[in-house]
């Protein structure tokens, strides 16, 4: 399908505030992320992702991009009720933006964002992705909590964007645990903030059961790269 024919089956995507190309800049020799665009209905999940490169901090090698990946009709124009759902948008871009079709073995985490002063919230899923299985959890933090620094609180945390770039995103990888979970495997997470807003995170384990079952495989099921574009957006979501 061509750039041209792929434009005009989308329509014209409705404009994100998150600077998608920022989040990913990186050093000299890294590819950067070229162009994400998004749109969705109050009622429908997002539309598609067009041509995603990827990257990696300090010269980590860097996973699959992400394919172009029509999926749906396009947004009508206006303000909040343009915005996809979070919960719908992340079940259909993680299902179908990863360069391996993700199925969801337990049902999508439904993504609910925390009132002002509330508690965070959590929700995870089991998955498999190209023969491998994990599980992925979603946090997203009460507004202004973790709201300055995508590694404040997280030990051992690679910054993902340049000082003062919005929003911020960092990535803990190897050792990323979540026990209030149950999940004490070592994964990764990536999380991003807006200044002031909610914080969101996404981390991927190859733990499926109890902390003493067996893992399906050494390998995680998802590379980090690959929901970059995916957190990116929705980060704007839930604030």
């Amino acid at each position: 399908m061509t750039q041209q024919l792929f434009d005009d089956m989308i329509g014209t995507p409705p404009p994100s505030t998150v600077d998608v190309d920022g989040i990913v800049r990186r050093k000299t020799g890294l590819r950067r992320l070229r162009r994400a665009a998004v749109g969705a209905a109050a009622t429908v999940t997002v539309l598609a992702v067009v041509g995603a490169a990827t990257l990696l901090p300090h010269g980590e090698r860097p996973g699959p991009g992400v394919a172009e990946r029509p999926t749906g009709s396009a947004a009508p124009s206006g303000g909040e009720d343009s915005r996809p759902d979070p919960s719908a948008f992340f079940e259909s871009s993680m299902r179908t933006w990863l360069p391996q079709p993700l199925r969801w073995l337990d049902p999508a985490p439904r993504i609910v964002p925390p009132p002002d002063g509330g508690t965070p919230s959590s929700k995870l899923a089991r998955v498999e992705v190209g023969g491998r299985k994990g599980t992925v959890a979603v946090t997203v933090w009460p507004r202004g909590v973790n709201a300055a620094d995508g590694c404040d609180g997280l030990q051992r945390c690679l910054p993902l964007s340049e000082p003062g770039e919005i929003p911020a995103c960092g990535w803990i990888r190897d050792v990323a645990v979540r026990p209030e979970l149950g999940l004490t495997r070592p994964g990764w997470e990536v999380r991003c903030v807006k200044v002031g807003g909610r914080a969101i995170s996404i981390m991927v384990t190859n733990q499926t059961g109890a902390p003493t079952d067996p893992l399906p495989q050494p390998e995680l099921p998802i590379h980090l790269t690959d929901v970059l574009p995916i957190i990116a957006v929705l980060v704007d979501y839930v604030q």
